[in-house]
């Protein structure tokens, strides 16, 4: 937060009462505060805030009303208790929350602030009245100009850019805001003294069709946007301009005024300008702008622009409060559609019903004649017409005799229709008129009045009447203040896009130096030439020219104004360009010349005293800000402090440089690669930078050169090389051939989150699918029968990891279970093939089932209870009894280290006819397999008759159940 900081007056604030706040200066805080660069802390107790003085708490205040004053062990145990629950009350509850509800009660009225200076910034927009010519010159030139011009003033506006190769573009509108024609300068920009001569040429060819221009269309004033300095030299060309066809007679006294273009830039660049003038440049829409806003500002203010916040609310009651304080004429609304967006701010009308009232009107392509209409006509409800029927005016006299219909000559004025009886039996009082009379006539007496307005002294009148006295004096008079040219400092805030809030003495500022500087000679200093006695030359005292070979020629120099004088300074102008860029601080500030004294000293610059930093806050922490720079200075001097002793040491791996550095250079560089700098322990160690090595050097000859043997840990080196590549190299040759593995996998540097995801990602892509064979023995899973679930699921977890017997491994299907479709040929019989390998075993002997069993490795964890017959006639993958699938899974949360998870479910029926008997419900089991006692429920099993082991009996006798 440094001098161009917003907070920077308050960057350190102790004890600031609220009461002391102004402004928007707590929005600033909090803006701060969310940014970062502060914390915000209100306290209700200030005695334990570091630097407070007071002894007087809330505490002590409130602990008082719950205090017992006694003197026996039990009160003062209670006084005690009573205590502690007053202090968590307030401390951990209610202090709390009266600072969140005081910070939003002061973030509130901070937003209330900013909006009431908005509402004045529009309110001293729209106040302003229509520029008014100069009333005798308007009065010679009125029967000179055609009716087509309009009964208001006619504006000339001016815009140009920031480029002298742009040119100026001028725009003509009409007393109605109509532009009636246009002119482009394309070298008005063009110095008249500039250096080449075909630019003064096409300058003064500009100004000769400029003439041409205001000899012709003869405006009222000529508005010029403030974009930049330049429209000052503007000004003064059309000023000059002006002048001459005056002298000639050829043109009546014209304005030239100086507006400000912000709203014109906005306008030039809106869709609203686009579709008006879509054929027009940009500059000439602004030109068109620059000037209606001369010619009446509320109506180039009150354009279409829509902000859903409470700062548009208030900025749409200015509006509202302007627009009806001056009125709308709805027919110059229908006449000049750019005027429309007027109707929208009156009173009890709105947009939609605003344009609704546009609408009809237009539809009847008719006029309104008087305010009766808006209800027989427009169709406009009571309520509506008694809230809008007052600030709508009627130009009563522009319709004169084109209309039959009556015309009421109040509707013209502020005057409600409610009361318009009451205006007429003021006008028949004030000519004292017989009201009892056969031809007394109200309207008459009522435009009697109008053009003799000094009858209405005659009447002694209360509030009420004396704004119907102004009304009859002068119907709609227009309240706003009368337009005035901008004064000095406006001008220099216009031109300058600064205010004095962003442009201060004091300020630091960057600018491009231009020039030198001069102060010309004067008075006595003319005396001072000095004469070169070995040259026998004279010599400037001031410019130090020193060919001058007589005195005479010297004061020439001087008369002729050819001496710049002495140099005093550099000239230097505050934007972008070619040149030295220097940094400065404000010392003074002509408004008038737009100078500006600059230093550049470095005592200036640091301003060690406050001389020109901006003011502090009244309770501003000086001491905490001293404190905070001198930390902030000590760790940068600590940063900058160098913690290395330069070597000398030649090796191409070897450089003085710190770890920043080290890291830096080692980006570019390729796995392997090592850089040997100073170590930061001492004159008797490197670091080699590779995994952060610590090289401890032994029998140094001195503090720079390297020591005769190198240990990394308890290992002797000789030299630098051999510790490349006996250490370094043999372990970045690991390091490849790890990191070019088919399984090494990039987990943003190890991480495990990212490790863990890509096994379980893996594991879901490849699932293991195995069977479940049920008999009335148990469970049949790789030849090996489990009476009980939990022992089947126990040994799954401790050899799931072996080959399923019976398949040989193949890489050209990866399809385990004969089951499959892919599996099986087509043109076999399943059936008799199935009869064939369950007799097989029936007819073997017992030794040459054994060593079969040996010599296929099937045999091996065998149920002793099961015979030869019982294991072969059940296949792996197909039995004909039930059969259930087990898959091999990860873990359901992602731990991929974690025991296999499995799912049983019901295999689907194969295409050869033998359905399978249900067996269990789909089931995943948790991650932690305690042993459950076995269930009196056991699992369904079923027979059926083309099933070959369901004429098998169990080696234990058990008799099969029915199925459930």
């Amino acid at each position: 937060m440094d001098e161009a900081h917003f907070g920077y007056s308050f960057k350190y604030l102790k004890n600031k009462p609220v009461k002391e706040l102004n402004g928007d200066q707590f929005l600033k805080m909090c803006q701060a505060e969310e940014e970062g660069l502060l914390t915000i802390d209100i306290c209700i107790d200030l005695i334990g805030v570091k630097g407070f003085a007071g002894d007087q708490m809330y505490f002590d205040e409130i602990k008082q009303f719950y205090y017992r004053d006694e003197f026996s062990h039990q009160v003062q145990e209670w006084n005690r208790q009573r205590t502690l629950a007053i202090e968590r009350s307030l401390t951990q509850f209610l202090y709390p929350q009266m600072a969140k509800e005081l910070k939003n009660k002061l973030i509130a009225e901070s937003k209330d602030n900013i909006i009431k200076s908005c509402c004045r910034r529009l309110y001293n927009w729209l106040k302003v009245a229509p520029y008014r010519p100069d009333q005798q010159a308007e009065e010679e030139e009125d029967d000179l100009m055609d009716e087509s011009q309009g009964k208001g003033i006619r504006v000339l506006g001016v815009a140009f850019a920031d480029s002298r190769d742009t040119p100026v573009f001028c725009s003509l509108i009409n007393g109605e805001g109509e532009v009636v024609d246009f002119l482009r300068l394309p070298y008005f920009l063009k110095r008249r003294n500039a250096w080449r001569e075909d630019e003064r040429d096409k300058k003064l060819q500009d100004i000769e069709n400029l003439k041409k221009f205001l000899i012709s269309k003869k405006p009222h004033v000529v508005a010029v946007a403030g974009e930049n300095r330049d429209a000052h030299m503007i000004m003064e060309d059309i000023k000059r301009t002006v002048s001459e066809l005056e002298q000639e007679s050829s043109l009546p006294a014209v304005g030239v005024e100086l507006v400000d273009n912000e709203l014109a830039m906005l306008y030039m660049n809106s869709i609203k300008s686009q579709t008006d003038f879509r054929d027009y440049p940009p500059l000439l829409r602004q030109a068109v702008s620059v000037a209606r806003k001369i010619q009446d500002p509320l109506v180039e203010y009150s354009q279409e622009h829509v902000v859903k916040d409470d700062l548009l609310n208030a900025l749409y009651c200015e509006f509202i409060n302007r627009v009806n304080e001056v009125g709308v004429d709805v027919n110059r609304a229908i006449s000049h559609p750019y005027t429309q967006s007027l109707v929208q701010f009156v009173c009890g009308l709105g947009q939609r019903k605003g344009s609704h009232l546009l609408k009809i009107l237009k539809q009847n392509n008719t006029r309104l004649e008087n305010r009766t209409q808006l209800v027989t006509m427009c169709h406009m409800g009571p309520k509506v017409f008694i809230n809008c029927a007052g600030f709508i005016r009627i130009d009563t006299a522009s319709l004169g005799d084109s209309t039959d219909s009556y015309i009421e000559v109040l509707d013209g004025s502020r005057v409600h229709p409610e009361t318009y009886e009451w205006a007429r039996k003021m006008a028949v009082d004030a000519l004292e008129y017989d009201e009892s009379a056969e031809d007394a006539n109200p309207a008459g007496a009522l435009e009697e009045i109008l053009e003799n307005p000094e009858r209405l002294k005659d009447l002694d009148l209360d509030a009420f009447a004396e704004e119907l006295e102004r009304q009859l004096s002068c119907r709609y008079k227009d309240l706003r203040v009368p337009y005035r040219a901008p004064n000095t400092e406006e001008v220099f805030n216009l031109l300058t896009k600064e205010t004095p809030e962003t442009f201060y003495i004091g300020k630091l500022i960057t600018s491009v130096v231009t020039g030198i500087a001069h102060r010309r000679p004067q008075g006595e200093s003319y005396d001072q030439a000095i004469r070169n006695d070995s040259t026998g030359l004279w010599q400037c005292p001031f410019c130090q020219q020193d060919n001058f070979p007589e005195l005479s020629e010297v004061w020439n120099h001087f008369d002729s104004g050819s001496c710049p004088g002495q140099a005093i300074g550099v000239r230097s102008r505050m934007d972008n360009g070619v040149g030295m860029t220097v940094h400065c601080r404000i010392m003074k500030i002509d408004i008038e010349k737009f100078n500006v004294d600059l230093t550049c000293r470095t005592s200036d610059l640091m301003d060690k005293n406050n001389e020109w930093k901006l003011p502090k806050d009244t309770y501003y922490d000086f001491d905490a800000e001293t404190e905070d720079t001198k930390t902030e200075e000590e760790l940068k001097k600590k940063q900058q402090r160098t913690t290395y002793i330069k070597r000398v040491i030649a090796h191409p791996s070897f450089h003085n440089i710190n770890f920043k550095q080290a890291e830096k250079m080692m980006e570019s560089m390729d796995q392997g690669d090592v850089v040997i700098r100073p170590s930061s322990k001492g004159e008797n160690h490197l670091t080699v930078t590779w995994k952060h090595v610590d090289v401890r050097e032994e029998g140094k000859e001195n503090a720079f050169s390297l020591g005769h043997t190198l240990w990394i840990n308890t290992e002797e080196f000789e030299d630098l090389d051999e510790i490349t590549a006996r250490y370094i190299q043999p372990m970045a040759a690991f390091a490849r051939d790890l990191l070019g593995h088919k399984y090494f996998q990039d987990c943003n540097g190890g991480n495990r989150k990212k490790m863990e995801e890509l096994l379980i990602k893996s594991k879901k892509e490849k699932p293991a699918v195995e069977f479940v064979t049920i008999s009335p023995d148990g469970f049949r899973y790789r030849s090996q029968m489990f009476p009980t679930v939990n022992g089947l699921f126990r040994w799954f977890k401790d050899h799931f990891q072996e080959p399923v017997p019976g398949i040989t491994p193949s890489s050209s299907s990866r399809t385990r279970t004969p089951a499959s479709v892919n599996a099986t040929p087509a043109n076999i019989n399943i059936a008799d093939l199935t009869r064939a390998v369950n007799a097989l075993p029936r007819n073997m002997t017992s030794q040459m089932f054994s060593a079969i069993a040996a010599v296929t490795g099937q045999g091996q964890g065998q149920n002793a209870n099961t015979t030869p017959a019982q294991w072969g006639s059940s296949q792996y993958g197909y039995t004909g009894g039930s059969s259930g699938g087990i898959c091999n899974a990860p873990a359901a949360d992602g731990d991929a280290h974690d025991d296999p998870q499995l799912l049983v479910h019901h295999p689907q029926p194969a295409d050869h006819g033998y359905a399978p008997v249900p067996l269990l419900h789909p089931l995943v089991l948790p991650r932690t397999h305690p042993q459950q006692p076995r269930s009196s429920s056991s699992s369904q099993h079923g027979h059926s008759s083309n099933t070959p082991s369901s004429s098998s009996t169990s080696s234990r006798g058990r008799t099969p159940q029915k199925p459930k």
